[in-house]
């Protein structure tokens, strides 16, 4: 299908959401009906696009919008895509949203696109947090064993 035989099936609404869905799941789909299926309203539409493999061959102003959508579920099939690019990852993991979410940071960690220099301020902020936790653990072990005596 052309990006035009789409636009007309769309604007007429001979495309359901199952086939819209479809299409944005499939390797083969144009780029730039992709583009146009990114910014569709239906959530479920938007993270079919999130998982294409072919989201590196879309401009970055569409993949940085799914990175920064209000659905977690798209921000966090952006982050599982092999595919997506170190910038929108950047994007991703800096987004107010994303701040404290441990496993969107694992995914990006873990992602073959990330730069080393994330990963390590990632793998030592994960540190500082384990030392903290146990720290507190201390403490608290420490206030309990003095009120026993």
């Amino acid at each position: 299908m052309t990006i035009k035989e789409f636009e007309i099936q769309n604007a007429l609404g001979s495309l359901s959401n199952t086939m819209k869905r479809e299409m944005a799941e499939n390797p083969n789909t144009l780029i730039g009906i992709l583009i146009k299926l990114s910014t569709n309203r239906n959530k479920y539409i938007r993270r079919r696009v999130a998982m294409n493999p072919n989201i590196c061959n879309m401009p970055k102003k569409y993949l940085i919008k799914l990175a920064e959508d209000k659905s977690y579920n798209i921000r966090s099939q952006i982050a599982e895509n092999p595919n997506t690019p170190t910038e929108v990852l950047n994007i991703l993991l800096f987004n107010n949203n994303n701040t404290n979410n441990i496993i969107l940071k694992s995914k990006i960690e873990a992602h073959p696109n990330t730069s080393k220099k994330v990963v390590i301020a990632l793998k030592m902020e994960n540190l500082k947090k384990l030392l903290k936790a146990r720290k507190k653990k201390k403490m608290i072990y420490k206030a309990k064993s003095m009120a026993c005596k």
